[in-house]
C-alpha cells in the first residue's frame, strides 16, 4: 500500500478540519481489530449464504464511525464487493426515491472488476458502471475477450440478448429493471451512446422516459424497494461478491420535524426489511451508523416501534463488561483508543505527513514530543473526542512547523491545541428538508 504525495496532502488537510476521507482511512487506521475481523467474517458468510445482514454502528462525535465506514469499505473492495455511501446530512431520508437515487449514483465498481476503455468511458460509477459491468460479463461469458471484435459476430449477439432476457426473467428483478437491462444491451450493441445514458439515468432515478424500452414511469417512492432489491441482483450477476450499503450520520433525522422523522425512519425500516432473509436482497450488508442518542431518545429509533424492536434484542441480549464482535450493533463508545494506539496515530500522521511535503518530520516529531502531544489530550478537559482532537492537533501542528521551520515545536504545542479545539467544537449547521 503505497502512499503518494497527492493522497497524503488531501489527508493531512482533512485531518486538520477533524474528517479523514473515506477512501484512505487505511493510512491512518488503529485499533479496533476485533471490529474489523468480525466484519470480515461476515462479509465471507453472505457471499457463501448469498444472505443478507444489517449492522448498526454506534459512536459519539470523533469516535470514528466514518472511519469505520472506510476500513470497512476498504474490506468489501479487497473482497471484490460493489460499495455505495449515502449521508442523511445532506440526503432527505423521508424520500426513499432519493435515498435510492444517491445510492445508485454513489456505486463504486470493485477494483476486481476491470471495464475495456470501448465500453468504461465516462461511466466510472452509477448505474452506468454497474450496467456496463453486467454487459462485460454477459460479454465474456459468450465472447471470451475484451475487444470489440464479438460485436461483429451474431452468434456473440444472440448470447448478449439471451443472456439479458435471462436476467430480466429473474424472480428477483423488477420488470422495470430488466427492461433497462435488456434495453441498455441492445443500445450497446447497436453503438446508440444517447440510448445507454438514457437508461442508466432512468436507473438512477432520473424524471424521464424511454418509451421504446418500456420505462415510461420513473422510480418513484413505490418503485424504489424493488429496484433497491434489483440492484443487488445485478451486482451479482456483474461478478461482484455483493454489495455494502452504507448510511452515515442517522442521527441527523431526529432534528427533524416530527413528520418527516416519521417518514424517514420508515424509508430506513424499508431498506432494512429489504435485507431480512425473505427481503430479497442477495449478498448484501447494510450498515447505518449514528450517536448513541440516535438509540435511546425518544426522537430516535425507539420513536419507530419497527426500528425499536430490531434493536431491542440486541439490547436484551447484551452482557457486562462482554462485547458481542459479531452482534447486531458495532458499539464504538465500548472500545476507545487506548494509549498505545493514540500513540501509533500521531506517529502514522507524522509519515503521511513527510510524504505529503517532501520533508522528514521525524526528527523534530520524536517519540518523546508524540507523548507529550498524546499526554495534553488525554489529561485536557475537552468536548471533542480524543482520537479527533488528536489528528487535527498533530496535523496542524506539523503544517505550521513545515512552515515556519525556525520555531521550535514546544512553543507551538499550547495555542496550536487550544486553536484546534475551538475550531472542532463548533457543531457543524444542520439542514432542514421539505
Amino acid at each position: 500500500m503505497t502512499l503518494d504525495s497527492h493522497t497524503a496532502r488531501r489527508i493531512i488537510t482533512h485531518l486538520k478540519a477533524g474528517t479523514t476521507p473515506i477512501d484512505s482511512v487505511e493510512y491512518v487506521n488503529v485499533g479496533n481489530e476485533r471490529w474489523y475481523s468480525a466484519a470480515a467474517e461476515q462479509f465471507d458468510e453472505i457471499q457463501a449464504d448469498q444472505d443478507s445482514l444489517v449492522r448498526f454502528i454506534n459512536g459519539y462525535y470523533g469516535d470514528g464511525k466514518t472511519h469505520f465506514m472506510g476500513m470497512i469499505r476498504s474490506m468489501a473492495f479487497t473482497k471484490g464487493w460493489v460499495v455505495t455511501y449515502v449521508t442523511a446530512e445532506s440526503t432527505p431520508f423521508n424520500k426513499f426515491d432519493v435515498v435510492y437515487s444517491e445510492l445508485v449514483k454513489n456505486l463504486i465498481l470493485p477494483p476486481k472488476i476491470q471495464l475495456p476503455e470501448w465500453l468504461a468511458r465516462a461511466n466510472a460509477r452509477g448505474a452506468g458502471a454497474l450496467l456496463a459491468a453486467v454487459f462485460m460479463r454477459f460479454y465474456l461469458e459468450a465472447y471470451r475477450l475484451t475487444d470489440r471484435g464479438g460485436l461483429h459476430k451474431e452468434q456473440v449477439l444472440e448470447a448478449l440478448r439471451r443472456k439479458a432476457a435471462e436476467l430480466a426473467a429473474n424472480p428477483g428483478v423488477h420488470e422495470a429493471t430488466g427492461a433497462a437491462v435488456k434495453s441498455y444491451v441492445e443500445a450497446i450493441i447497436r453503438s446508440d451512446a444517447t440510448k445507454t445514458h438514457a437508461v442508466y439515468s432512468w436507473l438512477e432515478g432520473a424524471n424521464i422516459r424511454v418509451e421504446d424500452a418500456g420505462l415510461v414511469r420513473r422510480i418513484d417512492q413505490k418503485l424504489s424497494r424493488d429496484a433497491t432489491r434489483s440492484i443487488s441482483l445485478l451486482a451479482q450477476r456483474a461478478g461482484a461478491g455483493g454489495i455494502l450499503i452504507l448510511i452515515d450520520e442517522a442521527e441527523r433525522i431526529m432534528e427533524q420535524t416530527r413528520m418527516v422523522r416519521n417518514k424517514s425512519y420508515g424509508v430506513i425500516r424499508d431498506l432494512l426489511d429489504n435485507a431480512d432473509n425473505q427481503g430479497g436482497m442477495r449478498s448484501s450488508i447494510i450498515y447505518v451508523a449514528a450517536t448513541p442518542e440516535m438509540f435511546t431518545s425518544e426522537k430516535g429509533f425507539p420513536e419507530y416501534d419497527a426500528l425499536r424492536s430490531r434493536l431491542a434484542n440486541a439490547t436484551y441480549f447484551a452482557m457486562p463488561n462482554l462485547i458481542d464482535w459479531r452482534g447486531v450493533i458495532v458499539d464504538l463508545t465500548k472500545t476507545p483508543l487506548p494509549h498505545n494506539h493514540l500513540i501509533q496515530l500521531a506517529e502514522r500522521i507524522v509519515d503521511i505527513h513527510g510524504v505529503a511535503r517532501d520533508w522528514k518530520p521525524k526528527g523534530l516529531f520524536n517519540r518523546q514530543i508524540i507523548t507529550e502531544l498524546v499526554k495534553r489530550i488525554e489529561t485536557g478537559a475537552f468536548i471533542v473526542s480524543k482520537p479527533r482532537l488528536l489528528a487535527s492537533y498533530v496535523a496542524t501542528l506539523l503544517d505550521i512547523t513545515e512552515q515556519n521551520r525556525d520555531q521550535s515545536v514546544s512553543t507551538l504545542l499550547e495555542g496550536t491545541l487550544r486553536s484546534v479545539h475551538a475550531s472542532l467544537a463548533q457543531k457543524p449547521e444542520t439542514k432542514q428538508w421539505d
